[in-house]
């Protein structure tokens, strides 16, 4: 358990839009390993895309706290840094996150190419600007409605982790400004 001595010290001592995001991103994985086993976005579990709103409303959260505090963010802080450390091992999650993120957007292309499958005329096709490309294997549908999970979901653990990562950054430099402002006047 001593692994997880880092990552329980930094959600003990970081912020909440850092923790919020890290909630999205560990449920950002757990739906991507629920579609290997066949989870889907679509039909009742379309709901599943909220994720997707919470993951883009703390970026907006984030830029505008960037922007709002600009002054603040990026000149130096006269005070020490906190002592709270970014551990290595989420920084490393993050990069595999966006390796395995690349890999699943263009093994997909790779794939299907352009297209989508669905169901037409009882048959599951391969359907590209309006028009059939091919015949599917039964099943296919299905195959691609989780890989799309699977996607997404890729896409979903490297932006929250971004995002856990750079909010961190932007309030720990917003409250030592803001500490060394009180202590200087």
């Amino acid at each position: 358990m001593s692994g997880f001595s880092p990552i329980r010290d930094f959600w003990r001592n970081t912020y909440l839009p850092s923790r919020l995001a890290l909630v999205c991103a560990g449920l950002a994985m757990a739906l991507n390993l629920a579609s290997y086993a066949g989870l889907a976005m679509r039909g009742p579990f379309a709901f599943l895309a909220i994720i997707h709103v919470m993951i883009m409303g703390l970026g907006f959260f984030l830029f505008g706290r960037m922007i709002y505090n600009g002054k603040f963010v990026w000149r130096p802080s006269p005070n020490p840094p906190s002592s709270t450390r970014m551990p290595k091992s989420l920084l490393w999650a993050t990069v595999l996150s966006f390796v395995y993120f690349v890999v699943m957007f263009f093994g997909a292309w790779a794939l299907y190419g352009e297209g989508n499958a669905e169901f037409r005329g009882g048959d599951e096709v391969l359907v590209a600007r309006d028009s059939v490309l091919a015949i599917l294997p039964q099943g296919t549908v299905a195959e691609y409605a989780a890989r799309e999970l699977r996607i997404f979901s890729a896409g979903w653990i490297f932006f929250a982790l971004t995002i856990a990562i750079c909010s961190h950054y932007v309030e720990k430099n917003i409250l030592q400004f803001r500490t060394s402002s009180r202590l200087s006047a």
